[in-house]
């Protein structure tokens, strides 16, 4: 009986509390937007002009699957093969 009293009040406290509500307001209809010149998205840029739609990635979508790349662009590049150079080591302590 106790929760039966319980359920009874809070559904009492939610009816007046949904007819305090003010009323809502009437349906406003809006004419379309026209589109937006620029549209940022994430790793993206789309600029939208009369003669072109141009799009700038400047994140790479999907990244290459490994061994998918050829040999000579998979491995990255020494910087002191290509220049000549070697890194100096103590005597005794070079490889």
């Amino acid at each position: 009986m106790r929760t039966f009293g319980i359920a009874l009040i809070l559904l009492l406290i939610g009816g007046v509390a949904m007819a305090a509500d003010p009323p809502a307001p009437p349906l406003i209809i809006t004419a379309p937007q026209p589109p937006q010149r620029v549209d940022v998205e994430i790793g993206a840029v789309e600029l939208h002009t009369g003669a072109a739609n141009v799009r700038i990635a400047y994140l790479p979508r999907l990244a290459p699957l490994p061994t998918t790349l050829p040999h000579s662009i998979a491995e990255m590049p020494n910087a002191f093969q290509l220049t000549g150079m070697s890194l100096p080591y103590r005597a005794g302590l070079r490889p």
